[in-house]
């Protein structure tokens, strides 16, 4: 009987290779752009909660729907109905080409986002789309499967991929219902 080798053999001599741990680096450590007064955003966010309410919106679970901010709006994000994922996209009104983009963010601040945090737009634009002023959700941490909140780690699901990966149609996707709110609410299209 042949003992069996550990998962981690790559191949190299029967002999299983091992790996220093190191803790993860931030690819740029919170350069000055990514900076913002704490004292100023804390002042914006008290105007706004003593401000006037504009909008309030429901979206129901696997759902989405749009709505429209200007410069220094709030928006307050509440998840109503139990665990729920909140995709979320971000567009410049007078230019669409300009959106929310989540590998650049993750550059500049790291894989889950805290207050003061912001979100930037894509390429060739990089400008702050929208900052984090407060979370309710700060002391979730780290949890016992390794999850933690507002991530931009990686995409949300989309039916091109599940077919990629089962090879059978779906319809019913973050992505899918992302694109029909875009598509009925504002005249844009999946592009």
């Amino acid at each position: 009987m042949t003992e069996s080798k550990p998962n981690s053999w790559c191949g190299r001599h029967d002999k299983p290779r091992e790996f220093a741990k190191h803790q993860p680096i931030i690819c740029y450590d919170k350069p000055p752009s990514a900076l913002v007064s704490k004292e100023e955003y804390d002042n914006k966010r008290y105007e706004a909660l003593t401000g006037e309410l504009v909008e309030t919106l429901v979206v129901p679970k696997r759902e989405a729907r749009t709505w429209t901010m200007q410069t220094g709006d709030l928006c307050r994000i509440t998840v109503h109905e139990g665990p729920q994922v909140g995709d979320v996209n971000f567009w410049n009104l007078d230019n669409c080409q300009e959106r929310f983009y989540s590998g650049k963010t993750r550059q500049l601040h790291a894989a889950h986002l805290k207050v003061y945090d912001r979100l930037w737009s894509c390429l060739p634009y990089l400008r702050p789309m929208a900052t984090f002023v407060f979370d309710t959700l700060a002391q979730y941490g780290i949890d016992e499967d390794g999850g933690a909140l507002h991530d931009v780690i990686g995409t949300r699901c989309d039916d091109y991929t599940y077919k990629l990966i089962t090879g059978q149609e779906r319809v019913g996707s973050c992505h899918s219902s992302l694109v029909k709110a875009v598509v009925e609410e504002r005249g844009m299209t999946e592009q």
